[in-house]
């Protein structure tokens, strides 16, 4: 019960922190938006005063080429907002090992990793070489075998099968399962 109260706080703690870095990046995002639909604004206009039938195929095509750019600015952005807070919530994963309830932390992935496992069967549990102590103070059942050969910020993968099954349970993979999920968020945010 501890250990589920401590993961919810440290859930806590990361939904804040991403919630700040979504702040920043949404007003980031505000700012290049309006420079760029200003800068969009005047093509328009230059292309409107060129001339009749000439002139507006010109600003036809001004404009398709200022909403093209406009377009794939916002792409840009989103893609550099999205790597920004996934770059900051991995420095913040490289010393995940340094905090007093990283042990807990530890134990949920491993357990979690073991319950998708399929059994009967060898299963073989890949940890960093730093959780190795961790991983040998786990109770597990006699068919698991721990190797310290993975290098991550924290967490296990877990093997069966001969590698036909593998349930990757790092914080990294965590992390980057939920990079879509951030890519809707902030492109919600950036809609007109």
């Amino acid at each position: 019960m501890k250990d589920r109260a401590l993961a919810e706080a440290i859930l806590r703690r990361a939904e804040a922190e991403r919630a700040q870095v979504l702040a920043e990046a949404t007003a980031t995002a505000s700012a290049l938006r309006a420079r760029a639909q200003a800068d969009a604004e005047v093509v328009r206009a230059a292309a409107a005063a060129a001339g009749q039938a000439r002139g507006r195929r010109e600003a036809a095509r001004l404009c398709s080429r200022a909403r093209m750019e406009l377009l794939a600015n916002e792409a840009r952005l989103l893609d550099a907002a999205v790597q920004q807070a996934l770059t900051r919530a991995a420095d913040m994963l490289a010393t995940v090992r340094e905090r007093s309830d990283y042990p807990a932390i530890f134990q949920r992935l491993l357990d979690e990793a073991l319950a998708q496992a399929p059994r009967p069967g060898p299963i073989t549990v890949h940890v960093d070489a730093r959780d190795a102590a961790l991983a040998a103070a786990a109770v597990l059942p006699p068919e698991v075998r721990v190797v310290g050969d993975l290098r991550c910020a924290g967490g296990v993968i877990v093997e069966a099968w001969d590698g036909a099954f593998v349930a990757d349970n790092t914080l990294e993979a965590r992390l980057q399962a939920q990079a879509h999920r951030l890519r809707v968020q902030v492109g919600r945010l950036l809609e007109p």
